[in-house]
């Protein structure tokens, strides 16, 4: 992936931009040169470039007179960048929701929260002092957890006894302590 970020102040065309072109073009042919000194070939599949600015413009970069394709959207990280520089996180985000929420069985979500959530928020218990008020965010926090898994919204008014049947569980994280 090359590419080059405009400023937005030239306009496509005018001197600076063109020299910009250049400039991409020789790192390339650069970069092209240097692996094959070491036998390795650029993947033409795999090279694109996206151009990142406010005014985005076509650049037109070829290797072994082949166009290099440029992109108007990239995804790198699970996060999707536009060309005008803007990263979308909200399709990552529910991506994960849905593959703890939907995806994954049941059974298996049950363990992961058990094993994870419950090992961390549970650490140094054996130095906790539980008063009543304790014990009521500890639960509160694990019906937390079952609602979340199976999202159950509190203004669906569903009691936490239902949850936990629809969740197959009971009671457990006080007892745990």
């Amino acid at each position: 992936m090359a590419g080059f970020c405009e400023g937005g102040s030239e306009p496509p065309g005018t001197l600076k931009a063109v020299k910009e072109e250049m400039i991409l073009r020789d790192m390339l042919l650069e970069l092209n040169d240097s692996c094959e000194q070491y036998g390795m070939k650029i993947n033409a599949n795999k090279r694109k470039t996206m151009v990142l600015g406010r005014k985005v413009k076509k650049v037109n970069l070829r290797i072994l007179n082949e166009v290099v394709e440029q992109l108007d959207r990239f995804k790198y990280l699970g996060c999707t960048i536009s060309s005008n520089i803007s990263c979308c996180q909200e399709e990552r985000l529910n991506r994960k929701r849905s593959v703890f929420c939907g995806l994954l069985e049941k059974d298996l979500r049950k363990r992961l929260v058990k094993c994870f959530v419950w090992s961390v928020a549970l650490y140094g218990t054996e130095t906790w002092t539980l008063r009543r008020s304790e014990e009521k965010r500890i639960e509160a926090f694990e019906m937390w957890l079952w609602r979340r898994m199976e999202d159950v919204k509190w203004t669906d008014r569903i009691r936490n006894e239902a949850v936990l049947k629809r969740v197959g569980e009971e009671r457990m994280m006080l007892k745990l302590i």
